[in-house]
Formats: C-alpha cells, structure tokens, sequence
C-alpha cells in the first residue's frame, strides 16, 4: 500500500531526468528495489501511472545519452517483462509529442537492445538483451514493430543476433536462437534478412539453420 502511495511521486521524479538528474536517479533506482520486492511488479504495472508515465519513460531512459540509466532501466524492464501484462504495456507504449509519435519499442528500445547486444564492455548488459529481447518477443504484435525498424537498424540487430549465436555462452545463445529463429519464420522479415545476410555472421547463421 506504501509503495502504491509513492508512485503518482516516483512517476513525477521519473520525468525529471533533465532538470533534475540527480531526483530522477533516484526514483529510478527505489522503482528498480519495488520490482524486485515481493508483488512489486504487478503492483506497479496496477497503477494508472505505469502505462501512461511510469513504462514510456523507463524505455526512453534505456536510450539516454547519460548511460547511467540504461542499466537500472533495462533492470526494471527485464523484472516487469516476466508477466504478460509487462509485455503489454511495454510494447504498447507510445509517445504522441514532439518530433516522434508511435510505438517506443521502435524509437528506443529495440534500437538500445541492438547496441547491448553489441557490446563489448558488459556481459552483464548483453545477458540482459538477450534475455529481455526474448520476453518481448513472445508477444506476437511486436514482429510488426520488428519490420517497422529502419533498414540499417534492423541490419543491425539481425547482425548482433548472428555475431552472439557464433561467438558467445549457452547463457546468451539460447535465448538469441530462439529469436533468430522466430524471425526466419515470419514471411515479412524474410527479405529484410536476406538484405542482412550482406553481413558474414548473419549468411553464416542462415547457412547453417537451412542445413
């Protein structure tokens, strides 16, 4: 009930991380500890702050340029993503203001997930995209926004997906095939791969599927 109580607050601070970083950190950082709390997901996913506030700003904070965020964000993601009603909300998430109107889950997130697939400096970071990559992707409303990526972005996704599956543990592996191989068999991504495979890793993985 607490928790329920500081929420219309933590939202508010959540929106300050320009005017006030040191506040939206903050927020940031006791809305991770509330997910990961006994029920703390659904309660917050419960709230009328989470899919309006709460969920669109925790996805732009994963593609701020301050990368202080994008770990603790993606943490709180990963959390609210193991129930279906997280899924929804995440990849329902839409902004209707400014130079960007439409789905979040393309103007961020899938665009941060590609990056942290990439990455070089965190397994911890790579582990989680996977990982998260997987949960959104067992909605089946989100292939549309996997075809609404701009071209280079999708190349690169399909490129970090292919460059782990050669190069990296069970740990990441597992979750990565089984979204490689969703986006084989949907017919609208099949030529958008097919552009990819310029890529070695991604001709290799395909190769290798079709053997």
């Amino acid at each position: 009930v607490m928790m329920s109580r500081l929420l219309p607050h933590l939202s508010a601070a959540l929106t300050l991380q320009k005017t006030n970083r040191e506040v939206s950190l903050k927020a940031l950082k006791v809305v991770l500890a509330m997910v990961l709390s006994h029920n703390g997901c659904e309660e917050l996913l419960a709230h009328p702050n989470s899919p309006g506030t709460i969920v669109p700003w925790l996805l732009s904070m994963t593609s701020m340029v301050d990368t202080t965020f994008t770990p603790l964000a993606l943490d709180v993601l990963r959390e609210i993503c193991d129930c279906e009603e997280g899924v929804r909300q995440t990849i329902d998430s839409t902004k209707g203001t400014g130079d960007f109107a439409g789905p979040l889950l393309v103007k961020y997130f899938l665009k941060t997930i590609s990056i942290g697939l990439h990455s070089v400096n965190s397994e911890e970071i790579i582990e989680v995209s996977a990982d998260l990559l997987l949960k959104v992707t067992k909605a089946k409303k989100v292939w549309q926004y996997f075809h609404a990526l701009e071209m280079p972005v999708f190349k690169s996704m399909a490129y970090a997906l292919a460059f782990r599956l050669l190069h990296h543990s069970k740990v990441v592996t597992e979750p990565v095939m089984e979204v490689f191989l969703q986006m084989c068999e949907k017919e609208m991504l099949q030529i958008r791969l097919q552009d990819a495979a310029c890529r070695y890793e991604v001709r290799a993985v395909l190769i290798g599927l079709a053997m």
